[in-house]
């Protein structure tokens, strides 16, 4: 300590406060959220044009069918995102080799996912015409995929802002689209939109490849992913899959069981909470590539480094949960009367972003150790859980089952991870195991 400042608390704040600020940590974590903020601008600007444009059941129809695809996304990419990060951070491999061999094979999946939901679209959505799911799907599962596998090339250069930045672009287009769609459409439609929504993602998905060649000097080379990299990548696609039916299968169920005015509630006030869900990702961005090198090293570094971020990412959200609620009565002026009920959903809702919060660092920790059937594990338990539930819940209780049903899974996925986690510190500090997988 500099003895001309012995015992000065204040001054010892401070020196704390200027070296957390100067870290890169936090520099790449402010840059990150505030291109999330952008681009939740232009999402929550679209929903409310999009809200006000169309009735609950047609909303209500277009978010359960994006649902659908969302659950299946993870498996049309096989995972390539997380592999690509594994194998540029963790494993030190070439970029422009590793990057068009993940965009290579999640155009393929993408298309083959495609294929999947034209053949199953009769039991899922069948409210929904061909039309609409193949440009819907088109623009969800090849060009979106596209950006965000982008996303993931500039996190495994240590470039997280970057990435985010292509993302909130993207955004940006499909607000531009919702804007030129109903200044040109007297009276919208679901087709029209999901035509719109396609030719943005497109756009999106050849800005993403031109962006990142610029700025990141990225020049991918076409080729398959190897086999044992999509062996390594079914793992985390099985893993993210498994949250993401935890996360969206509850909006397509209400569709399913012919409810698309309850979906509609529901969906947008999804939409209304995902705001809170930007410290939350540009946290996770900013150290996903961290967890990586520090699984490498030292499970009790990784587990320190996860109840750092945890720390951080649960106080922000539960502080704008509780600003939403106070606020919700505020939708009905946006959106307009017609969306009165959303008000009460989204106060049930403002504290799930909290929930994640609290356990998306320690999955992400054990992601980094090499965890990931772990994490399977205790996302398709808490999958299966919320999915009997919803089952039980909606045809009585509609949204608010949906809701009950995704709080418990929540919190059981919450305790579940931290205890492994915990486990992982005691039985591997040194990460020996590591170098097995």
């Amino acid at each position: 300590m500099d003895p001309e400042y012995p015992h000065d608390p204040e001054t010892e704040v401070q020196g704390r406060l200027h070296r957390l600020t100067t870290t890169k940590m936090f520099r790449d974590t402010s840059w990150t959220m505030l291109t999330e903020v952008a681009g939740m601008v232009s999402q929550l600007i679209t929903l409310v044009l999009i809200g006000r444009a169309f009735d609950k059941e047609t909303y209500g129809i277009f978010a359960g069918t994006v649902a659908f695809m969302n659950v299946i996304s993870p498996f049309t990419t096989v995972g390539m995102g997380y592999v690509l990060v594994q194998r540029i951070a963790g494993e030190r491999g070439d970029p422009d080799i590793e990057s068009g061999r993940a965009w290579t094979t999640v155009v393929l999946g993408g298309l083959v996912g495609v294929s999947f939901v034209l053949a199953t679209c009769s039991l899922i959505v069948p409210q929904v015409s061909i039309r609409v799911l193949l440009a819907l799907a088109l623009g969800e599962l090849v060009f979106s995929q596209i950006t965000y596998t982008g996303r993931f090339c500039a996190q495994a250069l240590d470039r997280p802002a970057n990435g985010a930045q292509v993302v909130a672009t993207v955004w940006a287009l499909r607000l531009l689209a919702a804007i030129v769609y109903l200044v040109a459409t007297p009276d919208p439609t679901l087709a029209g939109w999901s035509y719109f929504h396609m030719t943005a993602s497109f756009v999106g998905a050849m800005l993403t490849v031109f962006a990142l060649n610029r700025v990141l000097h990225l020049r991918p080379r076409v080729g398959l992913a190897r086999a044992h990299d999509i062996r390594r990548g079914l793992g985390f696609s099985l893993t993210i899959g498994a949250s993401y039916l935890k996360n969206d299968a509850d909006k397509t169920l209400l569709l399913t069981f012919a409810k698309p005015e309850a979906a509609g509630l529901y969906s947008l006030a999804y939409r209304v909470i995902t705001p809170l869900y930007v410290p939350v990702r540009a946290l996770a961005d900013s150290t996903f590539a961290r967890f990586f090198r520090e699984g490498n090293q030292s499970a009790t570094d990784t587990y320190r480094l996860a109840r750092r971020t945890t720390f951080i990412g649960g106080g922000l959200t539960l502080a704008g949960g509780i600003a939403t609620m106070a606020c919700a009565p505020l939708l009905p002026w946006l959106l307009g009367e017609k969306w009165e009920p959303a008000v009460v959903a989204t106060q049930w809702l403002a504290f799930v972003p909290f929930l994640v919060a609290l356990q998306m660092y320690a999955f992400n920790a054990l992601i980094g150790l090499g965890r990931q059937k772990e994490c399977l594990f205790v996302t398709v338990g808490a999958s299966v859980l919320n999915i009997g539930l919803n089952l039980v819940l909606i045809p009585r209780y509609t949204w608010k089952g949906s809701t009950a049903a995704t709080i418990t899974a929540e919190m059981i996925s919450i305790a579940a991870l931290w205890v492994l986690l915990r486990r992982e510190v005691h039985r591997a500090p040194s990460g020996e195991h590591l170098r097995t997988i």
